[in-house]
């Protein structure tokens, strides 16, 4: 294959393509690369998805086999030792990790090549990319559409064809957000599936909380759980206090995985709950209750027995966990960061949304947060009884179909903050309180040219079941195109 094909070729590719022809030597790494700073190049300045872009990628095991894929990691969560997480915030500027995650040293295993750094909001606490340090990410199908968040920068990236697969977190629905408005694949897989830290099956946040990544096919979703997760294993409830985890520090290469084995169709009846209704209560969107009926008809001629279904509890259980569960481990992180720069929490340093939460937190009455975790036991017990019901439960990925920049962010007064919240992203956070996977897949575009996201909903330890399921489904679901046609004419 000659230096120019693979240029033309890199950004259709996904990650299992790549490695098939890295393997085969079709293409080296370094035309790889080559390819991917180019695509990085092209798309800078419209989207602003990639803080930084490595003159010395972080190369990974060559025997592995994913050996040279390119892969970008999220400015928050699992490090690299010496690499910038500046978490979207002046709080955090220059702060250099001092060891290697667990999980980027299973990435390193594998083979990948980390070649840089992609944007998220202040302290993950978004469900878009703006802040005010880095500016607002774009989403490549329509540039003055948010990307999502937190993990906005990944998903943008790899919407775009930087990279094939970003490193992505998910604390209240921030891998899935991004996958649906981009016409991702996003799982967050089971609780305590992929490490956060240094592993355990406790997950993050104090339970709430996962990393994994963005992919554009669910076979690279697949391949990586393989690679990087752990066995599948019964979750524990939600923890009584967010944990912040330290700085590992840097071991040894740990052992790729074997990959499993699932098959892409679907073999025996599966049960399926269809929930169309906006759990807020709000009027629904059109374009979301379309795509849902139309992976439901697709469902049925695999025959697959779907049943309409309402949320089982109100949404206010849900909303109530949100401040003690996830923005109590938000708060923990920012006092951490805080305590390691000697910086003041105030204005000079942190967004209004940050500090309004820090107060919010901090007025929460004595022993809220264990309160949370009881409730939040009780509600996943309660909720776990749809599996009794249900192979699996379909449902929007989020409440409307795309978001406008500038609706919600860091710079937003905290009451209309909320309510966007509620609007938007109304259908995730369950996941994150519960420990089940969730998968969003694309079905189709909406009526502004934003991909829609369709979510799937499986009991714990089910992710390759979910995995196999939606692999049926893409092989039906309505064609996306490509992003940013007037980067890409033709």
């Amino acid at each position: 294959m000659s230096t120019a094909e693979p240029f033309a070729e890199y950004r259709t590719l996904d990650g299992c393509g790549l490695a098939a022809l890295l393997r085969a030597g079709s293409v080296s790494p370094a035309e790889v690369l080559a390819a991917a700073a180019a695509e990085h190049e092209r798309w800078h300045g419209p989207l602003n998805a990639v803080l930084e872009w490595y003159d010395e990628p972080s190369p990974g095991s060559p025997a592995g086999p994913w050996a040279g894929v390119p892969l970008l990691r999220t400015d928050s969560g699992a490090t690299e030792a010496g690499r910038l997480v500046e978490r979207g915030s002046r709080l955090s500027v220059g702060w250099r990790a001092p060891g290697t995650s667990l999980l980027f040293r299973r990435f390193a295993a594998a083979g990948c090549t980390v070649v840089g750094r992609a944007a998220v909001p202040e302290f993950i606490l978004h469900a878009t990319t703006e802040s005010r340090l880095h500016g607002a990410t774009r989403n490549p199908w329509r540039l003055d559409r948010s990307a999502g968040g937190s993990s906005g920068g990944s998903a943008a990236a790899v919407a775009a064809g930087v990279v094939p697969v970003a490193h992505a977190s998910d604390c209240a629905g921030s891998i899935r957000i991004p996958a649906s408005v981009c016409g991702l694949v996003g799982l967050k897989p089971t609780r305590g599936r992929v490490p956060w830290g240094e592993g355990g099956v406790s997950g993050g946040w104090g339970g709430i909380a996962e990393e994994f990544v963005l992919a554009r096919t669910v076979q690279d979703v697949r391949a990586l759980l393989g690679f990087v997760g752990e066995p599948p294993a019964a979750a524990p409830t939600v923890q009584a206090q967010p944990t912040v985890h330290a700085q590992p520090t840097v071991h040894a290469q740990p052992t790729v995985r074997a990959q499993p084995t699932v098959r892409a169709a679907v073999t025996s009846p599966t049960r399926v709950g269809l929930v169309t209704a906006h759990w807020a209560g709000l009027a629904g969107d059109r374009a979301l209750v379309a795509a849902l009926d139309g992976a439901a008809a697709a469902l049925d001629r695999f025959g697959a027995a779907v049943e309409a279904v309402g949320w089982p509890v109100p949404y206010e259980r849900i909303a109530a966990l949100m401040d003690p569960l996830f923005g109590a481990a938000a708060v923990a992180d920012i006092e951490t960061v805080a305590s390691a720069t000697g910086r003041p929490l105030d204005a000079d340093y942190l967004e209004p949304v940050t500090l309004a939460c820090l107060d919010v937190v901090r007025a929460l009455p004595a022993g809220a947060r264990r309160r949370a975790t009881i409730d939040a036991a009780a509600l996943t017990a309660e909720l776990d009884r749809w599996w009794e019901r249900f192979d699996v439960v379909l449902c929007s990925t989020l409440g409307r179909a795309s978001l406008p920049l500038g609706r919600l962010g860091g710079e937003v007064p905290w009451v209309q903050w909320c309510a966007a919240n509620d609007e938007y992203t109304p259908h995730t956070f369950v996941a994150n309180v519960t420990g089940w996977p969730a998968l969003s897949i694309p079905w189709g575009v909406g009526p502004d040219g934003v991909p829609i996201g369709i979510q799937l909903f499986a009991a714990r330890g089910r992710d390759e079941a979910l995995l196999a399921l939606a692999e049926a489904l893409t092989g039906v679901a309505p064609p996306l195109g490509s992003a940013g046609a007037v980067l890409h004419p033709g």
